[in-house]
Parts: structure tokens; sequence; C-alpha cells
């Protein structure tokens, strides 16, 4: 199967698709995120996507950059986190984590470009070899079609999260868009969590940049920041920009996730 260029989505602004419940439900999530423990980050994560999404049949994968591009067997399974049997994993562990429509290019190209695939748009670029994983093991149990997306965490690794709906039908505009955003909300508390807590440069935080966030964490804008440490407004927004630079956060909500997730992770330490 040669390699495929996935066009870009003819997907519009986020906030054509999405309602503001589905903003806060995906705020929730993210919430969430700050507070989960050291030892079940990736079950947790799937929980959260199932109590505030309604994704309750789903697949969280968890892929350090040493075990890519998937966890090798015996390990796989401690990697894969579902709602579904033991039995479900282990078959996909043992006989289809490597031969699915997935692990293409076209699919690797649909989910950089566009922030999520389903199996639907993969058919025409799947092999059939690729394809018994559809015949012979997700109807099997009863699944029609798959929403794909990755958590990117860069040089540390990535994140898996597939999903499941009865038919295509299911997997609406809304939901790719809502697998988008996340995906791209996610990335630098995985980031975080596979590299530790230092910015994905690896350069701390100065003290006032400690400041900055903190009080961006509490949701103030930077007026209301620069009025309270008492400095300029643009000095504020240097302050923001550098530290999102050294954390990888690509907006304040982002910045804000990445502060409150470190902070539980000093109390656990302490």
């Amino acid at each position: 199967m040669p390699n495929v260029e996935w066009s870009r989505s003819r997907l519009r602004r986020p906030d054509d698709y999405l309602t503001l419940r589905d903003f806060r439900n995906m705020f929730a999530v993210l919430e969430d995120v700050a507070g989960f423990t050291e030892s079940q980050y990736f079950d947790q994560l799937r929980e959260a996507l199932a109590r505030h999404l309604g994704w309750t049949d789903s697949v969280v994968v968890d892929i350090p950059a040493e075990m890519a591009p998937f966890p090798a067997y015996p390990v796989a399974s401690d990697h894969v986190y579902s709602n579904r049997p033991t039995a479900f994993v282990d078959e996909y562990v043992d006989r289809w984590r490597l031969r699915n429509p997935f692990k293409t290019a076209a699919a690797a190209s649909a989910v950089r470009i566009n922030g999520a695939v389903t199996l639907a748009e993969l058919r025409p670029h799947s092999a059939d070899a690729e394809w018994a994983f559809v015949d012979e093991y997700l109807n099997r149990h009863h699944i029609g079609d798959v929403l794909y997306g990755r958590i990117d965490a860069g040089s540390e690794g990535s994140a898996l999260v597939c999903r499941y709906a009865a038919d295509s039908s299911e997997l609406d505009d809304r939901e790719r868009v809502l697998m988008k955003l996340l995906s791209r909300h996610l990335s630098p508390w995985l980031h975080g969590r596979f590299g530790g807590v230092r910015g994905m440069n690896g350069e701390a935080l100065t003290n006032r940049e400690r400041q900055v966030v903190q009080l961006v964490a509490t949701g103030l804008s930077n007026r209301h920041i620069a009025n309270e440490l008492r400095i300029g407004l643009d000095t504020v927004k240097k302050h923001v920009a550098l530290a999102m630079k050294k954390t990888g956060a690509e907006n304040r909500t982002q910045l804000a996730l990445i502060h409150l997730d470190r902070g539980r992770s000093r109390d656990e330490e302490a």
C-alpha cells in the first residue's frame, strides 16, 4: 500500500460544531487531568472521557518513546486501558496491534493534518490484510467504526485514543473536533508525564514567571495580573510568552493545566 498524503479537513472553526456545554465538558476533562494520581494516569483519562464526553466505549494506549511504535509483547497489555474485558485487550495485543488500518501511512497523515480519523475514512486506503482487523475483530465485538486520535508528546512519546461506535453515524463532525482539541490541549500534560516537570526545552521558570503562571491558573487576565504584581502589562505578556515557550503550552489553558498538574506532583512528593 503506497504512502497517502491526506488532504486537509473541510471542518471550520470549533464553535461551528461545539455547543457551550461541549466546551464546558472538554474543560472538565482538562481539570480532571490536573488531579490524576501518579499510577493511573491513562485509565483515569479514559474514565474522564467517558464521564464528561460520553465516550463510554474506548481505549487509551500510552507509548513512551522507547516503546514506539507500540509496546512490545508481553508488556503491551500493561499499556492498554479499556472498559472492555481483558480477553478483548489480549486479542488485540496478541494478534492485531501492528496489523490494522490505524498503523498505515494514511492514518498517520490524517491525524497529523486533521487531528483525528475514522475507520470509514481509512477504508479506501487500506489493504485487505489490514481490513481483516475490522471484519474478524471489531465487527465480532459489535464495533462498527472507530474515531482515532493521537496525543503527541514529541520526543518523549505519545498516547493513542480510540472511541468505539456501533456505526459511523455516531462519529460526526462534533466528535472529530472534540478529539482534535483534546489531543492538542493534552499534549503538554503528556510530555510532562513522560519527560518530567521541566519545560519542553529543559529550561526552568524564573520566580517571576512562576508567579505569573500561578495567577494565570486562577483565571486572572493579564491586566489583573499586572495590578496584582504591580508590574507593567507588557511585562506580564512577556512572562506569559516565555512561560508558554518553556513549557510547550500553546495557550493560557494549557499553561494553567501544566501549573496545576506540577503543583499536585510536588504535593505528592512532599
